[in-house]
Parts: C-alpha cells; sequence; structure tokens
C-alpha cells in the first residue's frame, strides 16, 4: 500500500541459485522486477536501465542544452547513489 503510486522496482539477487521464491508472484505486487546475481555480477545492467528507466533519464532530450545535461547529471548521481545503497544492501 505504501509503494502503490511510487515508481518501485523489486531486485532479486541470488539468481544463480535455485528459486526459493515465487517470481510471479512478487511481479504481480510491485510490477517491476530486476533479477541479479550480485557475486556472478549478472543482471547488473539490467538493474542499470530499470533505474534509467525509474529516473527517466530515457526520456531526456539530448538537443535542449545545457540544462538537460545537468539535470541528466542530477539524475546519473542519483541512480549512482541508489546502486550504491543496494550493493552496500547485498554485501550486509
Amino acid at each position: 500500500e505504501k509503494i502503490k503510486d511510487r515508481p518501485v522496482v523489486a531486485i532479486i539477487n541470488k539468481s544463480d541459485l535455485p528459486r526459493r521464491i515465487d517470481i510471479e508472484k512478487i511481479r504481480e505486487k510491485i510490477g517491476h522486477l530486476v533479477q541479479i546475481s550480485a557475486s556472478e555480477g549478472e543482471g547488473v545492467q539490467a538493474l542499470e536501465q530499470e533505474i534509467c528507466r525509474l529516473l527517466k533519464l530515457d526520456q531526456l532530450d539530448s538537443s535542449a542544452g545545457v540544462i538537460a545535461n545537468e539535470r541528466q547529471r542530477s539524475c546519473v548521481e542519483e541512480a549512482w547513489k541508489t546502486m550504491e545503497q543496494a550493493k552496500q544492501a547485498l554485501d550486509g
């Protein structure tokens, strides 16, 4: 209920191991889901793409000049911080 109207992506780690959870149930509840294997480095690019989609980096107008570049820089910094926090959480 708290995340209903927020941009959210579920990140399922340990995709290289046998599944113990119902991925489809999570997808039904959350919508967007990315499976990764932090130890193998798999799925990281898909996670980056999903974060860019959530931050709407794919909707920036590259011909808009400096303002778009500043906005893009800010979005990339925010995405980077989010990925670092996710990595720290996965590493424990």
